[in-house]
């Protein structure tokens, strides 16, 4: 209950929260995430590969994109299938205006028709004692993506894993 409440407030606190516009080193930023998710990826005795092209800095608030990384990782280290060995792939590519970063997964996979929900508040679509989790990390990071100004969407197919794609644009001001 306690981590329903802290989920909570952290997302209800967004919407007042002044997004702070600095330098942030994308590679310390996933260090950190992968630092902090350490226990879980060792038990799970998961394989995570980081792109060797990120670019030294991007534009954005570090601590709120720490959140989206943290996030989308963590989901992806606790949504496998039992017995499965979790596998993400982070890839990056410029495209025009943006950054992009695709966080690729072996996990359960999500149904097309859900696809739109899985942003939502408290939108679960799997049971809590199947999964825990509070229903609220991925619209926190919709939020954030929005307030940077960029945007976030998902493919997915049952079984195979998911693809979260992060579209950042390189210059944003205050």
């Amino acid at each position: 209950m306690s981590a329903l409440v802290g989920s909570l407030l952290q997302f209800s606190t967004l919407d007042a929260q002044k997004i702070t516009i600095e330098n942030v080193s994308i590679s310390r930023v996933l260090n950190d995430v992968l630092t902090n998710l350490f226990s879980l990826i060792e038990v799970k005795s998961a394989q995570i590969n980081l792109p060797n092209d990120l670019p030294e800095v991007i534009q954005g608030d570090e601590a709120l994109l720490r959140v989206v990384f943290q996030n989308l990782i963590n989901n992806a280290l606790k949504f496998v299938a039992p017995g499965i060995t979790p596998q993400i792939h982070i890839d990056y590519v410029e495209d025009g205006n943006f950054h992009v970063f695709k966080l690729k997964d072996n996990g359960i996979g999500i149904e097309s028709e859900y696809l739109d929900k899985v942003f939502l508040m408290f939108e679960r679509l799997n049971a809590s004692h199947q999964y825990e989790g509070s229903g609220i990390g991925l619209a926190t990071c919709k939020k954030i993506m929005l307030m940077h100004k960029g945007h976030i969407q998902i493919e997915s197919e049952p079984n195979v894993g998911s693809v979260f794609i992060l579209s950042l644009p390189k210059t944003l001001s205050d």
